[in-house]
């Protein structure tokens, strides 16, 4: 019997569909989370510099405002993707989705591509940022036993109420019975075609009276069916990221009037536990042609380079609520430019279906266009798209 086992993600609900020839299986998974897409973190804008580890979206996008009391529309947008799961997600085994050993489907599994687009204005000019990156992990933690054999308990109960109730609608269904009556006619001819074309109808015929089921077994609020819904696959332990993006200034929206904003590259690494993340940032920035001001003079346009070291802790205490904090120290590595710090506090809030609002309050850089620190203040709405997950099992 062939077996397939399917990933669902943000409140999706799961369920099963047993034919003669394959069985399916459906899984829960919240994959939308408070966004981090190096995009938005390059183009120096981003409510959160130091990322937390989380499951991936095949499509998520990102709209923010920052500062103006939220009085105009979003003018920051960022996109993600994850080429693993929008093109071969079928193809990926349950148990390589659980495993944490292999190197390489932790970076093929948590790859990220992300594009982000802001507008800025510097003396009275306005222009648009672009930005891009790419992030994926070296370790991803580990899905506790505990949780997988729960999981796994709960769905076989609701499995096996479907399979039961669907095999009762079979013997009712005048349709199915029909279909099943020609098939063995074309069995006894040995019509190919025919067996080929009816074994397809049966299998499409068997599913929608099972999706039927569940449709009611959902309506009753079965108590099953809640608590696995319930069940989150989150991993914890040791986990570890990499991160690299770059970004360019396109002025009077002309892509002929450019120059390169910063690019970097850096990687966090740390613990999660089950409500409680430490994470460690270590970040190299090169920056281009960038406005820096110093306690004596202005300088318009300078190259130079930074290293960062930073430190966030997040707790966790509902599926719904996340508080987060984070402080970053910078190191000049250009002689007569100060060290810096920044400091981000984020409160993010589950507001439904894939749906996730993020305030950020906090301290930017000096000498980033303004002599002092300026207070920074983001709203963000997240929006997840594609969080089915197909596996092959």
């Amino acid at each position: 019997m062939k077996k397939k086992i399917k990933l669902l993600g943000v409140f999706m609900l799961a369920c099963g569909v047993i034919t003669a020839q394959e069985e399916t299986k459906e899984f829960k998974l919240n994959l939308l989370e408070t966004p981090s897409d190096p995009a938005f973190i390059i183009m120096g804008n981003s409510n959160t510099e130091i990322e937390t580890p989380s499951n991936v979206s095949d499509l998520k996008t990102s709209l923010q405002n920052a500062s103006n009391n939220f009085t105009t529309l979003p003018s920051n947008y960022a996109l993600s993707l994850a080429p693993a799961w929008v093109l071969r997600g079928k193809a990926i085994s349950y148990e390589r989705y659980l495993n944490d050993k292999s190197v390489v489907d932790n970076i093929w599994q948590s790859l990220q591509i992300s594009l982000g687009s802001g507008t800025f204005d510097q003396n009275n000019v306005d222009y648009r940022r672009i930005g891009a990156g790419v992030k994926f992990a070296l370790y991803r933690g580990s899905v506790k036993q505990s949780i997988q054999d729960k999981f796994e308990q709960y769905f076989q109960k609701v499995h096996l109420d479907i399979y039961e109730e669907t095999q009762k609608l079979k013997t009712s269904d005048e349709l199915y019975q029909q279909m099943k009556v020609e098939l063995r006619k074309a069995l006894l001819d040995g019509d190919s075609a025919r067996i080929s074309e009816l074994e397809i109808k049966i299998a499409e015929r068997s599913e929608a009276l099972s999706q039927k089921v569940f449709n009611e077994l959902e309506s009753s609020k079965n108590s099953d069916l809640k608590a696995l819904n319930e069940i989150k696959l989150e991993r914890t332990g040791f986990f570890w990221d990499v991160s690299g993006a770059g970004a360019m200034n396109f002025y009077n929206e002309n892509l002929d009037s450019s120059d390169l904003y910063r690019w970097g590259a850096w990687t966090n690494f740390g613990w999660k536990g089950d409500t409680n993340q430490f994470i460690f940032m270590a970040r190299y920035l090169s920056f281009t042609n960038d406005p820096f001001i110093t306690p004596t003079e202005v300088i318009d346009s300078i190259d130079y380079q930074s290293l960062d070291f930073g430190l966030k802790y997040v707790w966790n205490p509902t599926p719904k609520f996340k508080v987060s904090g984070e402080g970053i120290y910078r190191f000049m590595l250009e002689e007569g430019l100060d060290q810096t710090y920044k400091f981000m506090l984020n409160f993010s809030y589950d507001v439904g279906k894939n749906q996730i609002i993020n305030l950020a309050l906090g301290r930017d850089f000096e000498g980033v266009y303004t002599q002092n620190a300026q207070g920074l203040m983001y709203l963000s709405y997240i929006i997840g798209f594609g969080n089915e997950r197909k596996l092959k099992g």
